[in-house]
């Protein structure tokens, strides 16, 4: 931790207002507020492959809002990576449930973060979604072989596979797959 008062200040006070994006984010999405969305992120956020730019993701979150009716967004487990200057990174879990085709869909899921601090305010630079499962409420997503289950896609694998070397790791030493679990000794 760096060594005078103003430079701990300063990193507490970035961590903190970096806290709050994730749990801002969630109530804009489920408030449908696109103009407090867009204002989260990064002046030259970059949307798709050919646009970047918050007029870009205005339009981009009109037609990902547009798919879906209720939703709840919650958030957990942020991790936050800053060492100083106007960067940094972060992890976060996100449990969302949406109202999408007659069906309530739940997905576990994390986010990596990039943030950037622009005019004094700590933004999002880019958010990468990466999701364990998406299953309806009724459904098992751990009895499935494909645990991505959204209505009108095609199902697909869990998008965490690989993403943690250790989990993969701990398995491997073990000799067991994950899911196959060795029975707890009395």
């Amino acid at each position: 931790m760096p060594g005078d008062l103003e430079e701990k200040i300063d990193r507490l006070l970035a961590i903190e207002e970096i806290r709050q994006l994730p749990c801002r984010y969630a109530l804009a999405v489920d408030a449908r507020d696109i103009d407090t969305l867009v204002s989260l992120f990064s002046k030259n956020v970059r949307v798709t492959r050919e646009e970047s730019g918050r007029e870009a993701m205005r339009k981009w979150w009109g037609g990902v809002l547009s798919r879906f009716g209720t939703s709840i967004h919650l958030v957990a487990n942020h991790v936050i990576d800053y060492e100083g200057g106007d960067e940094a990174t972060g992890l976060v879990y996100s449990r969302p449930e949406h109202d999408l085709d007659g069906k309530w869909v739940v997905v576990c899921m994390t986010y990596q973060d990039r943030y950037i601090r622009e005019d004094g305010k700590w933004l999002f630079k880019s958010r990468r979604p990466r999701q364990w499962y998406a299953a309806d409420v009724l459904e098992r997503p751990n009895a499935q072989k494909n645990m991505m289950r959204w209505p009108h896609s095609p199902d697909g694998p869990s998008q965490m596979e690989g993403f943690w070397p250790t989990f993969d790791e701990f398995f491997e030493r073990l000799g067991v797959v994950p899911g196959e679990l060795i029975p707890a000794r009395r």
